[in-house]
């Protein structure tokens, strides 16, 4: 961790941040701490500002919580105004802190100015107070989204490091939702296909239609045929038309000697007609045995044709189980990378600590993933206060965090108290807040030691 030769304390002051207002400023002067005092306690009874007093400098610090800015700002002064004065690595530096920006300055002897420092500020500030935040001990409350947020917002590597995630969390479960919506059109489509037989006997099928089906010609002759049997048809209701009205004239005949000449000579015309159309039923007689043979040829090319209809519409479909199947493993290949950059990701928020581990549950269905922070195996939430304490110490001491946040020192633990003292004893300024009824007005208590 890093010592006071290499971080050193000035001043903070803040006119306007929460409950601090301009009416009442607040300034805080470092200086007056004694060595080793790496303690500092905010005292006083509820409702007096100590929360605003350590908020503020966790901001000044390049802090930032899960905090809309409206609430960090001062509902008097509609304003944030505050800053922070330190030495670092020899140099003097100031960080000023207002509504809509953050400005670290540093100071150079040899011109006797001020100027801003070339790094993007928050950039810096991480460099020199290492990850700072309000609090870890509440973390093992929290529920496993929020505790990945946390580990993201402290230790991750930029400040959308939650960002990022919840971006490759909601891809992830877009490509889930488009796999499995794909995998089930595949699975229809292979359902429809098994219970076709032409699918069925496919190498058959592939010979029958190697060649596409045309029936053009055949309809033609078809239609032909048809025509002509028609024309048959006709005629022979025709004829046996003709054949009962000569039975009927030679009736008149026999009963009507009077028209004899007249029925005659009908006779004479019907029996020349009688006489064509026998000739022409003998030239024809083989039509109706055409038209069936055509029709049966027809409705054998009929169901080649539906088939072949029905054959092309197999081939699309599997065509289109095809793609379905290469757009699932498509797919899945994304959803492994995707799982690989979240990984990644989450291990870039984690410090080097042995056990240490983060798990996102990912995909629509997370009922029954696990979810949030694990060391040894074990969520944070159900280690022992031991556990969980030196869990911490080895998190600081990977992580390098030179400053620690804590609120209501008095609901510590005595195994938690221990580990302060031993964490301020190598370096880690503490600040913390304490409740005392007693105390009207915030009163600023360094020490080297809480009990």
């Amino acid at each position: 961790m890093a010592n006071e030769n290499e971080l050193i304390l000035e001043e903070f002051y803040a006119s306007s941040f929460m409950q601090i207002e301009k009416s009442k400023p607040c300034v805080i002067d470092f200086t007056a701490r004694k060595k080793n005092q790496n303690f500092i306690e905010f005292v006083g009874d509820q409702a007096t500002g100590k929360s605003s007093r350590l908020m503020g400098i966790l901001y000044a610090m390049g802090a930032r919580f899960g905090v809309e800015k409206k609430f960090l700002i001062n509902e008097t002064d509609k304003a944030i105004d505050e800053g922070l004065k330190f030495k670092w690595n020899g140099k003097s530096y100031h960080v000023i802190v207002s509504t809509s920006r953050v400005e670290v300055k540093v100071y150079s002897e040899k011109s006797d100015k001020w100027t801003k420092i070339d790094e993007e500020p928050m950039t810096f500030l991480k460099e020199v107070f290492g990850p700072v935040s309000l609090s870890p001990f509440e973390v093992r409350t929290m529920k496993g989204k929020k505790q990945i947020e946390y580990f993201q917002t402290v230790f991750g590597s930029g400040e959308d490091a939650s960002k990022k995630m919840q971006k490759l969390e909601k891809e992830y479960d877009e490509k889930f939702a488009e796999r499995r919506d794909i995998n089930r059109d595949a699975k229809l489509l292979t359902g429809a296909l098994e219970v076709e037989p032409l699918y069925q006997n496919r190498e058959a099928s592939e010979k029958r239609f190697a060649k596409p089906i045309s029936a053009d010609k055949e309809k033609k002759a078809y239609d032909e045929k048809q025509k002509a049997n028609a024309d048959y048809d006709r005629y022979k209701t025709n004829l046996a038309m003709m054949k009962v009205d000569l039975e009927e004239k030679q009736g008149y005949i026999e009963t009507l000697k009077q028209k004899l000449a007249e029925a005659e000579q009908h006779e004479k015309e019907i029996s020349e007609r009688i006489k064509k159309g026998d000739k022409w039923m003998e030239d024809n007689k083989t039509i109706p045995a055409d038209f069936e043979k055509a029709n049966k040829e027809w409705l054998n090319l009929s169901k080649n044709l539906a088939d072949y209809d029905k054959w092309k519409d197999i081939l699309k479909k599997e065509a289109s189980l095809t793609e379905k199947q290469e757009e699932s493993l498509t797919l899945t290949g994304d959803l492994d990378a995707l799982n690989e950059k979240i990984l990644k990701l989450t291990k870039e928020c984690i410090p080097a600590v042995e056990g240490l581990e983060i798990k996102v549950a990912v995909g629509l269905d997370k009922t029954n993933q696990e979810e949030g922070v694990f060391y040894k195996g074990k969520s944070i939430s159900i280690l022992s206060e031991s556990e969980y304490v030196e869990l911490w110490c080895l998190i600081y001491d990977a992580a390098g965090v030179n400053v620690i946040v804590l609120e209501n020192l008095t609901s510590m633990g005595s195994d938690t108290v221990a580990t302060l003292n031993a964490l301020a004893k190598g370096g880690a300024q503490i600040f913390a807040s304490r409740v005392d009824r007693q105390q009207k007005d915030v009163k600023v208590v360094f020490s080297s030691k809480i009990d």
